[in-house]
């Protein structure tokens, strides 16, 4: 698995979730828990005689010496001692190593490790140990955030002075990467720290960091084999970093001088639109052979904006994809600002007011007194034709009627 440890980018992975006995990569977790738990590094401990008695890889710490915690954990580290991670269990843990091993399992669950469980603080193969690369990923990444993690993993070597029980010491690196007492052919020297170290059931296991440039890989290999003439958890890990430096490159995808859309713009009299572009510029890690004619930029903004339109508002966003990948998503802003027209506001409003339901109610109820207004004045001046004529045939004979009186 390797990760990018700018981006916290996984740019490869195989099986990173299958499960596999841990190895000596435990000791990563064993000092983060340490640095959890532990307030002055500074502090001389100590060495149980459980630490001294020990077997498998350590620097030969006496029962009684006493060491500080700084210099238990560059032991730890630098030479994936096993002495130096039961002293700082027995002493974490209060005089019990497997209390300090339920801390470790409890900081696990914190940093949301859900296949991983610890049987002990040194690596050894036990039944119910487990872990994945994807969880190691995680732990490593959150080690290399922490004050000199890195610097007491990487040490060449590292010399202890004498004590009152016990001679100066000098112990050198397990990690191939890093030794240059080790095989010559393994040296790499991108590499920084982080462990290293094999069991019977967990394989050759390596959990590194790498640097070139401005690049910076964290790579972990794990349950891998070892011949006659090769550990190939190394020769892996080589060919993945080198890989992964040749293959990925920082992209600017996105600048904030780019015009990405325009917006349309009402309630203005000067302008009908507003030019939107990136609040940001937006880099990422991408292949170094990209075919930039397949980044697509997917816009979302309103279908329109009123003004007023301040400059640098966020109307918008882009989110930028290549090959079905999102790479980010960017706010859109106004490269400029627009002013509001109050006529237009004014007009806008009028003709809002009579779309409105109850203008309509209005509007109805008038139109219907006028016409009830129009239909009384018709009907009080209309009569039927009948009704007229009857009317006048009834003048006509009062008329005649006087006449023949006034005759006799």
């Amino acid at each position: 698995m390797v990760v990018n440890i700018t981006t916290n980018e996984t740019v490869y992975e195989k099986d990173a979730d299958v499960q596999i006995a841990p190895a000596s990569t435990v000791k990563l977790m064993t000092a983060l828990t340490v640095y959890k738990l532990c307030d002055d590094f500074s502090e001389k401990i100590a060495i149980p005689q459980i630490a001294a008695d020990t077997s498998g890889r350590s620097v030969g710490f006496k029962a009684g010496e006493k060491i500080s915690i700084e210099e238990l954990l560059i032991a730890l580290l630098t030479a994936s001692a096993n002495d130096a991670a039961l002293t700082l269990a027995y002493h974490f843990g209060g005089g019990s190593t497997s209390a300090f091993v339920e801390q470790m399992n409890s900081y696990a669950a914190e940093l949301g490790l859900t296949s991983t469980y610890f049987k002990n603080a040194t690596g050894f193969d036990a039944e119910g140990q487990y872990t994945t690369a994807r969880d190691m990923a995680r732990i490593a990444m959150k080690a290399i955030q922490l004050e000199n993690f890195v610097a007491y993993s990487d040490y060449v070597d590292y010399t202890i002075e004498a004590s009152d029980t016990n001679k100066e010491r000098t112990f050198n690196s397990s990690n191939y990467f890093v030794s240059q007492k080790l095989e010559v052919k393994y040296r790499y020297s991108k590499a920084s720290g982080l462990n290293s170290g094999s069991t019977s059931k967990g394989g050759q296991c390596l959990v590194t960091t790498a640097e070139s440039g401005d690049y910076e890989y964290l790579c972990i290999v794990m349950g891998s084999t070892k011949t006659a003439d090769s550990i190939n958890s190394y020769v892996d890990a080589k060919a993945l970093l080198d890989w992964a430096f040749k293959s990925f490159e920082f992209t600017k995808v996105l600048s904030k001088t780019e015009t990405i859309t325009q917006l349309a713009v009402t309630l203005s009299s000067d302008a009908d639109s507003v030019v939107l572009v990136p609040a940001e510029d937006l880099r990422v890690l991408a292949p170094t052979e990209m075919d930039e004619s397949l980044i697509k930029k997917e816009v979302s903004t309103p279908e329109s904006i009123e003004a007023p339109v301040v400059k640098g508002q966020v109307l918008g966003s882009v989110t930028v994809s290549y090959n079905d990948k999102i790479y980010g998503t960017v706010d859109l802003v106004a490269i400029t600002g627009i002013e509001k027209s109050g006529f237009m506001e004014y007009s806008r409003n009028v003709l809002d007011a009579f779309g409105s339901i109850w203008m309509k109610i209005f509007v109805f109820i008038t139109i219907a007194l006028i016409l009830f207004y129009i239909l009384v004045i018709i009907l009080k001046n209309w009569r039927p034709k009948g009704a007229q004529r009857k009317r006048e045939k009834t003048k006509v004979s009062t008329y005649d009627g006087t006449k023949n009186r006034r005759l006799k």
